[in-house]
Order: structure tokens, then sequence, then C-alpha cells
């Protein structure tokens, strides 16, 4: 079986501390799927936006290399919201490919993840 952590609550409901002390426990059990967005977490707000992505990338690199190559993450590319008009630079619900290749590189970076 396959298991995904989700993350939508960890940097607001969770503390940092918390949330770090569940992803160990996590990867000790042998699981390294999780799954974010920069819009977490949840509830959003404009101050923490991405913060839980800046808080898994503080999580991996305190981890080995070894450790970093089995963690597998996935996370979520925000649209263009009327009443959240925070989460997109551009007012449109037509992504850009630039929009989407600086918000690709974003995530990694916040993530600590290398850019190949």
């Amino acid at each position: 079986m396959k298991v995904s952590y989700g993350t939508m609550q960890m940097g607001s409901e969770l503390s940092y501390e918390s949330s770090h002390k569940l992803l160990d426990q996590y990867i000790e059990k042998g699981y390294y799927k999780l799954d974010t967005a920069q819009m977490y977490p949840v509830p959003g707000s404009q101050d923490h936006f991405c913060l839980t992505e800046k808080l898994l990338g503080d999580w991996v690199k305190k981890h080995t290399v070894n450790d970093q190559s089995k963690i597998r993450i996935s996370t979520k590319f925000p649209n263009y919201s009327k009443r959240l008009t925070y989460l997109r630079k551009n007012k449109s619900n037509i992504i850009s490919y630039q929009e989407l290749k600086d918000s690709i590189t974003s995530s990694l970076k916040r993530l600590n993840i290398p850019i190949i």
C-alpha cells in the first residue's frame, strides 16, 4: 500500500516543531511520500502563503542525502481566486508558461529540492 501524508495544517494548527516531529515519525515508519500546496497551510492567509512548503524545505534540509533521495513531495499551483487575490500575480484563469515555470522553480527552492 502506498500512503501520502497530507500537510495542509502544518505551520498553522500544527507548529513547526510538532510538524517536524510528525514528519520524522512518518519516515521512521518507512513512508516518504508527502503532499502539499503553495496555498497551505489551511486556513490560508496572505501572511502564511507558501509557509508549509518552507516548513517542509527546512525539514528536508536536516536529513541525510540518503533519506532526501527517498522523499517524494507533490505540490500544487493555485488557480486565480477573486476572494484570495494573493494566490497568483496574474489575475487570469489562463496560466502562462512563464508563470507556471516561475511557480515551479519557487516551490522547488522553498522545498530545498535541487533544480536540475
